[in-house]
């Protein structure tokens, strides 16, 4: 979506919309939905070139369980706030050193925004690193496989390391030690 920065009237702009995943090629990136993305836009205009844009996306996530592997719906949702400057023209030898205050800002360039890229950083930014069914999952049993939410296995839950095996063969003599010292 294009946003044309002198169409924004002086009392801002709500914009309410939804986008399908294969619109962005989601499904290329790795990400399955199953419901399209709605997308809720408050835009403002700060001076003459300065533009905030505050809004709220949210869908519904097919994915994986990172304990159990079951397939699992997961609910997105991101708020968030974006500002936009125009981008600095002229040679940028003279450019002052970017601070923090201004690595949140983004640069558009003419009278457009282009905001689907900065949109969809924000899907990605709101998509868990590990995804659960429930926060009680307990998982799968190393040993057998079985899912541990339906079943208890009677496997030995004691771990075991073959690596270790070797030492349990060692003969430790106290009086050794004590000549050593």
């Amino acid at each position: 979506m294009d946003i044309q920065v002198k169409d924004i009237p002086a009392q801002g702009r709500h914009i309410s919309y939804d986008v399908e995943s294969f619109d962005w090629d989601l499904a290329e990136k790795g990400l399955v939905l199953v419901d399209p993305i709605h997308i809720a836009l408050d835009i403002q205009r700060h001076s003459e070139d300065e533009v905030y844009l505050t809004g709220e996306l949210s869908t519904k996530l097919q994915s994986e369980c990172v304990r159990c592997l079951k397939s699992t719906q997961l609910p997105l949702r991101s708020d968030f706030h974006l500002e936009y400057v125009p981008f600095p023209e002229g040679p940028f030898e003279n450019q002052e050193v970017l601070s923090a205050e201004t690595l949140g800002v983004n640069f558009y360039d003419g009278n457009q925004i282009h905001i689907d890229h900065d949109l969809q950083g924000q899907l990605f930014l709101a998509v868990p690193v590990h995804p659960l069914c429930q926060s009680e999952c307990r998982g799968l049993c190393p040993h057998c496989g079985s899912d541990l939410n339906f079943t208890t296995c009677q496997c030995d839950a004691s771990p075991t390391d073959s690596r270790w095996t070797v030492l349990k063969k060692f003969k430790y003599k106290e009086s050794d030690a004590k000549s050593k010292t």
